[in-house]
């Protein structure tokens, strides 16, 4: 949201996210934070709307983030202890996954495609004219991210989808949920549904560890065993 702001309207916002009812923040709808650079224009008075908070809020979300010493340095300013949601959206960030994916203060880890393009270098404005070859550097990546994230405990979200037609978005979320993903960025209310179709309804067929009293099963002329029960219990 911020990003597709003017500078004008997001002191708007702001001021709107500063004055949310008080009850809002102890439902039990879990908040992030969201801050912009560290060398951004924003910065300071982002810190300053932290903390109007009071802590209310369950993690922030820094963006831009290329290796564990420009973390360090947003830790020491931060006023809070709150974990942490790192945005990959970079060279720097995807060559430095494993210092930033097992820093203890990182919670999850979420992938920006569209920086990403750009800080690559790439010639594509809109997803629309994203290649088979642009898409399989982005898969390849998102699943960097996962691996990298899962080796520590940490969470891993695929990032938006910005075209809102329900057929891109199914294919992203199908692709980011069979890699392994623990979520998905959405942008618009109306991918709400089509993403909780995919992540929270779409093994019906889950294997039951009783089957397993011989180590392996066949089923539909397939065989499974102990690593296939470990991932049918990774999607419940």
């Amino acid at each position: 949201l911020n990003d597709s702001l003017s500078t004008f309207h997001r002191y708007k916002v702001d001021y709107r996210v500063q004055t949310l009812p008080h009850s809002l923040y102890h439902s039990p709808i879990s908040h992030a934070v969201r801050i912009n650079p560290i060398q951004s224009q924003d910065f300071e008075k982002d810190l300053e709307l932290i903390n109007t908070f009071n802590n209310n809020y369950d993690r922030i979300v820094i963006p831009k983030i290329g290796n564990r010493d420009e973390l360090d340095a947003y830790i020491k300013i931060l006023p809070t202890d709150k974990p942490l949601e790192i945005q990959i959206e970079s060279c720097r960030s995807v060559i430095n996954l494993k210092e930033i994916a097992s820093h203890p203060k990182v919670e999850s880890l979420s992938f920006g495609p569209l920086d990403f393009l750009a800080d690559l270098g790439a010639p594509v404005f809109s997803a629309r004219e994203w290649s088979k070859e642009i898409r399989n550097l982005l898969t390849h990546t998102l699943s960097q991210i996962i691996v990298a994230g899962h080796a520590y405990d940490k969470y891993v979200y695929d990032g938006p989808t910005t075209i809102l037609e329900d057929e891109y978005l199914i294919q992203d979320t199908q692709l980011a949920f069979n890699l392994g993903a623990d979520g998905k960025w959405l942008i618009h209310p109306s991918q709400i549904e089509k993403f909780q179709e995919i992540f929270l309804n779409a093994d019906k067929k889950l294997l039951d560890e009783k089957e397993f009293t011989q180590g392996s099963i066949k089923r539909n002329s397939e065989m499974f065993d102990a690593a296939s029960l470990r991932i049918s219990d990774n999607r419940k």
